[in-house]
């Protein structure tokens, strides 16, 4: 029933509870009453539904002036939208009647709802700015590719022998930080790097190409073992591209002649596997005999580049060994260098059997000794002979005329050459009837002289020159495998060098072989 008078504001401002009284209430007009007891006072709204009555309760009633008058308000409006629900109007434009219960219980299950997705909303976002904010902090911790390799070369670098370590700085700065030394580890990628290897072997740098991607994996595998990069980096899985060998146009089938190629190349070829027209070679026997008796006796190079040349053909070891050796590592009186695992590519401790040819190249330089290193530099205090320049040295006295060259192109070469005051007077002194060969192919013809003078095994061979062991896991519990028989084949090769060294040819008879024990089944 509608309204027929309301409370007035001094009569809600003076509603008090008489004395001794449990309840008052209050009516305001159709349903909305002002109910008031010792513990609360509050506004509610009366009504009948489906016969029954029922009561909801709206606010408050408030203790100041102010608080009443604001909660009335609310409750005249909360009523009317109660009756509202109740009695919708007959001319159509509202619903069927509802239950302001049923209508407040919906609402409230719609507004938790709500204030469940705005929580869910606020959390989204607050993890999101968190995300955001920890991808700024890892992004300015995380190491750029520069810094990575600061901390491999402090780590890992400073283990590895002084010229090695210098090699791969050199490496990274030249050819990998310009490409993705800047960049953060997460961004640098194989693709840079790629190209650069394209470019590098185009211009004929295959080593180079080769170890600076070498390099570059070592690195970042080193990182991702130290939690530094993220183990699905695809810089872990780099590898070298496949090489498509193509053979050259003279040793295509259609065009190949076996005696233009004995022609060019000499008889020297006959028996040696190899690619054609590739660097690196073993000297022949009569090239040995004759560089040892005649040649290095006739040169002015120096002394120590000459005994690194008669050391490195008396023990097959490294040039970067032979040029660094320090006389802390020799035992002249044990016939024994043992070069520790900091100098040794497979990082491994090596021992070298000094033969009486090897060990007198190092008697000789007892008689210069002036500092830690064997092969001391001239002009330097406390510091090895560069292997370049010992290699420079052995360039430089050499000097051939290519069969496809005018003499006028090789007089341009030799008037340059002549340019030069290094080894002017000496500039092919050090030709060989079968070509250029290098400080490198030392070590090439002690393995060969190993394998056909001396007839070593080849895995005899293989130890002397202190290459990887095939025999992975027993190989790490046979520690003194092939020991004698390693100094046995290097004391052979020795007196054979002596023999050289003599202007006599050695040979491989039965008084010159010795007996190694052979693999059966």
């Amino acid at each position: 029933m509608p309204a027929t008078r309301l409370l007035t504001a001094k009569e809600i401002e003076n509603a008090k509870l008489p004395a001794g009284e449990a309840e008052l209430v209050l009516r305001d007009g159709d349903g909305l009453e002002l109910r008031l007891r010792p513990r609360n006072k509050q506004w509610r709204f009366r009504y009948s539904w489906n016969g029954g009555r029922a009561a909801i309760i709206i606010c408050p009633f408030g203790e100041t002036k102010a608080e009443r008058a604001q909660s009335t308000k609310i409750a005249r409006a909360a009523a009317d939208q109660y009756r509202a629900w109740l009695r919708p109007p007959k001319d159509g434009s509202g619903t069927e009647p509802r239950d302001p219960r049923e209508v407040l219980a919906a609402a409230a299950v719609e507004r938790q709802r709500e204030e469940e997705a705005e929580r869910a909303r606020i959390e989204a976002e607050e993890t999101r700015a968190k995300a955001e904010r920890e991808a700024e902090e890892r992004a300015a911790a995380e190491l750029t590719m520069d810094e990575l390799f600061a901390q491999w070369d402090a780590s890992h670098g400073v283990m590895l022998a002084p010229h090695w370590r210098a090699v791969r700085q050199s490496h990274w700065r030249c050819h990998v930080s310009p490409l993705v030394g800047r960049l953060k580890v997460s961004q640098a990628d194989r693709a840079p790097l790629i190209k650069h290897y394209d470019r590098l072997k185009k211009a004929g740098k295959d080593a180079t190409a080769k170890v600076a991607l070498a390099l570059v994996k070592q690195v970042v595998a080193w990182g991702a073992d130290r939690a530094l990069v993220d183990e699905s980096h695809p810089l872990l899985h780099l590898r070298v591209p496949r090489a498509n060998r193509i053979a050259g146009k003279r040793q295509s089938p259609d065009s190949f002649d076996a005696a233009k190629y004995l022609a060019k190349h000499g008889d020297g070829v006959i028996g040696e596997d190899a690619e054609d027209d590739k660097a690196g070679r073993a000297l022949k026997l009569e090239e040995v005999v004759e560089l040892l008796n005649k040649k290095l006796p006739a040169s002015s190079q120096a002394e120590t580049g000459k005994a690194i040349i008669r050391l490195m053909l008396a023990t097959g070891i490294r040039a970067s060994q032979a040029v660094a050796l320090r006389w802390k590592w020799v035992l002249l009186d044990r016939r024994v260098i043992i070069f520790p695992a900091g100098t040794m590519k497979a990082g491994k401790t090596h021992h070298v059997h000094l033969s009486d040819y090897a060990a007198a190249q190092l008697a000789q330089m007892l008689e210069f000794k002036t500092g830690e290193f064997v092969f001391q530099a001239p002009r330097k205090a406390n510091a090895h002979v560069r292997r370049d320049n010992v290699g420079t040295d052995i360039s430089k006295r050499q000097l051939y005329k290519d069969a496809s060259a005018t003499d006028e192109e090789f007089a341009a070469r030799v008037a340059k050459r002549m340019e030069s005051r290094r080894c002017r007077k000496e500039t092919d002194l050090y030709n060989m009837p079968f070509g250029k060969w290098t400080l490198y192919d030392l070590r090439r013809t002690a393995a060969t002289l190993l394998m056909g003078l001396v007839a070593a095994d080849w895995d005899v061979v293989q130890r002397i020159l202190a290459h990887a062991d095939p025999h992975g896991v027993t190989g790490r519990y046979v520690r003194f495998s092939a020991w004698d028989d390693r100094c046995k084949a290097l004391d052979e090769l020795g007196r054979a060098l002596e023999a050289c060294q003599r202007g006599e040819q050695p040979s491989a008879d039965s008084t010159n072989v010795i007996g190694f024990a052979r693999k059966t089944g």
